[in-house]
């Protein structure tokens, strides 16, 4: 979040804001850390509350470190990207076809292309976790024991708390 914080500031705002710089520093918070805690928490209540075992644990061990690996370097070379000045909001960065063209430098072209990879992995890493996410609670098997966590805890009535 400390890129909000940097890119909020109004010196850097005004260079910064309508780079692709902001679309990754959104990716690397909003994305990435919400995400993953959802993602944490999906692990979580599925067995708590359906009652069925994680689909594929092997996977699931992993599917956690693809996707943060995938969008953390995606918002890297985004951010990085944006310091090279490639714009947001356009389909076409080198305004082809208008009159007045820009090159950007090839390392703000490498990092596009880096990001796009990291996009990739990421992408998988989310469809992982939608597939065990959904295998899991609609063909998963059921726990065998029942669930370490009771609700509600009642005190035992042969003690006496008021004392």
């Amino acid at each position: 979040g400390i890129s909000g914080v940097v890119y909020g500031l109004e010196q850097v705002n005004i260079v910064r804001h309508n780079t692709i710089a902001i679309p990754g520093h959104f990716h690397g918070t909003v994305v990435a850390g919400t995400t993953m805690a959802f993602m944490g928490l999906t692990y979580y209540v599925v067995p708590l509350i359906f009652r069925k075992q994680i689909a594929f644990p092997g996977l699931a061990r992993l599917q956690p470190w693809l996707f943060s690996i995938g969008t953390y370097g995606l918002a890297a070379f985004l951010m990085m990207a944006g310091g090279y000045g490639i714009p947001r909001r356009h389909s076409d960065i080198a305004f082809g076809g208008m009159p007045f063209g820009h090159a950007f430098d090839p390392t703000a072209i490498m990092a596009l292309s880096i990001a796009e990879f990291f996009g990739v992995i990421s992408v998988i890493g989310g469809a992982i976790f939608v597939l065990i996410a959904v295998v899991s609670v609609f063909f998963g098997r059921p726990l065998d024991q029942p669930s370490k966590i009771t609700f509600p805890i009642a005190p035992p009535a042969d003690k006496d708390y008021a004392a």
